[in-house]
């Protein structure tokens, strides 16, 4: 799938699923439970190699991961084969091989991926988040701010653009944090993460 967001994923796919394996899913969601749904129906968007789908799964949840990366996508199916989690090769912002279900997911997350769109693509995703979600669904975003690594395609999207755009697609926020990067190097590079909790009216 060719997808401008996955410029510098696809050639350096070994390198990332190393680098992936170094941040455990207890440190970017455990804080966080009180804040997501209890174990639900739930839609991860750019799922990556796995790492978050089998931590949710885990955790009672069903999974339902988009991913377009082929490398991602097969690891993170291996990963989760015991587990019950369906793999989708999607991308961001139309989703249009991603199935909706009845009444909507409760729970939708994009965890490090929503950046990679520029202003358009996010208004596009949003419009279709909100056609996937359930009424009164969780939205959670995790956006990063920062340098960009050489070779990938990022947009810094200010705290407050991401409010408006949420708010005129009909989510109300209920919850924000900004973070720093639990990976060193990106520590070290001034790295951080505005963590974004929305509620779909």
């Amino acid at each position: 799938m060719d997808v401008p967001g996955l410029a510098g994923y696809r050639e350096h796919a070994d390198t990332l699923l190393s680098q992936y394996d170094t941040v455990k899913g207890d440190d970017l969601h455990g804080h966080m439970l009180a804040h997501y749904p209890a174990p639900c129906h739930m839609l991860e968007l750019g799922a990556g190699p796995g790492r978050d789908a089998l931590w949710f799964a885990k955790r009672g949840y069903q999974v339902t991961a988009v991913e377009p990366l082929d490398a991602f996508r097969n690891h993170g199916a291996a990963l989760t084969k015991a587990h019950d989690v369906r793999w989708i090769d999607d991308a961001l912002p139309h989703l249009a091989n991603t199935p909706a279900i009845d009444e909507g997911y409760p729970f939708i997350i994009a965890t490090a991926v929503w950046m990679h769109m520029n202003a358009e693509e996010q208004a596009i995703a949003l419009k279709r988040v909100k056609d996937l979600i359930a009424r009164d669904g969780v939205l959670a975003l995790t956006i990063r701010h920062g340098p960009v690594p050489e070779g990938r395609v990022m947009f810094e999207i200010p705290d407050a653009d991401m409010r408006a755009l949420a708010k005129a697609h009909g989510f109300a926020e209920t919850y924000f944090a900004e973070e720093a990067s639990v990976l060193l190097a990106n520590l070290k590079a001034g790295v951080t993460w505005s963590r974004f909790i929305f509620k779909a009216a």
